[in-house]
């Protein structure tokens, strides 16, 4: 694997010896130099995506940063390639690199309140700016029941769950969409995907991205919060989280009481 990451590498001119993994769910995830630059790249085998996901990944990228949210630029390979493929003992992977952002994950969020206010107002800014440009010749976003989850749970998982699962289902559906309150929301908000840097906050990781209530997209960042904060702490931490972020949030877009009354629901 080794000797196929610094091939990929190379296709963006990688200063030799800088590629090193840094992470992500699967372990795909490097970072390297070129000209004393940092950048990200992410590789994957053919045998987990196709080409097209893969492209679909930066136009995704592209079309949010193009909407105006801060987040990495796309490198382009040497050959002028957005998405890069190579041959290894006939095995295809594919990948693509970015800038990489500075700074660094709100993991240490509880030291200043001031964070929680600015990552709650980057959300708010991204559905925004997703409402006016939510789409392009290259990026149609899926609806929230286009998840193979879903698919998955019916069929592997026991039926006390499965019960409830449809109950929350049936809740879901009965939802109206409205314009302020349903569209385009990242899905996975965490802490970790979220960089501050020279006191902006940089929005990472857009493969969940689809359409859903805006109010979930909240419940996911307070979820995720509290699980970073000890159980006996957890109910005065939440109320003081979830005020903070939601007066950022309602800085750059709307969100109404009906909307705040849903939260429960959507982080049980």
């Amino acid at each position: 694997m080794d000797s196929i990451i610094n091939k990929l590498a190379r296709q963006y001119g990688a200063d030799q010896n800088s590629v090193h993994l840094i992470g992500g769910f699967n372990k795909n995830v490097y970072q390297f130099t070129q000209n004393q630059q940092e950048y990200v790249l992410k590789c994957y085998k053919q045998n987990d995506v196709q080409k097209e996901n893969v492209q679909d990944e930066v136009n995704t990228l592209e079309l949010i940063k193009d909407a105006g949210v801060r987040t990495a630029e796309i490198l382009r390979s040497v050959s002028g390639n957005k998405v890069e493929a190579i041959a290894d003992n006939q095995k295809l992977f594919y990948a693509f690199a970015m800038d990489k952002i500075g700074g660094g994950p709100l993991t240490e969020w509880k030291k200043n309140p001031n964070w929680v206010l600015l990552w709650g107002k980057s959300m708010g800014q991204f559905h925004h700016l997703l409402a006016v440009k939510r789409t392009n010749e290259n990026v149609v976003f899926p609806e929230w029941e286009e998840e193979t989850l879903f698919e998955v749970i019916s069929k592997e998982f026991d039926s006390e769950l499965v019960q409830k699962w449809n109950w929350f289902m049936k809740q879901l559906q009965q939802l109206t969409k409205k314009e302020k309150e349903y569209g385009v929301i990242h899905h996975d908000l965490h802490h970790e995907n979220i960089h501050l840097w020279r006191e902006k906050m940089y929005l990472l990781d857009f493969g969940d991205v689809r359409y859903h209530w805006y109010i979930y997209d909240i419940a996911i960042a307070i979820y995720h919060a509290m699980q970073t904060v000890h159980s006996s702490e957890r109910s005065k931490r939440f109320k003081e989280f979830s005020t903070r972020f939601i007066e950022g949030y309602r800085s750059e877009h709307p969100l109404t009481e009906h909307q705040i009354e849903q939260l429960p629901f959507f982080l049980c």
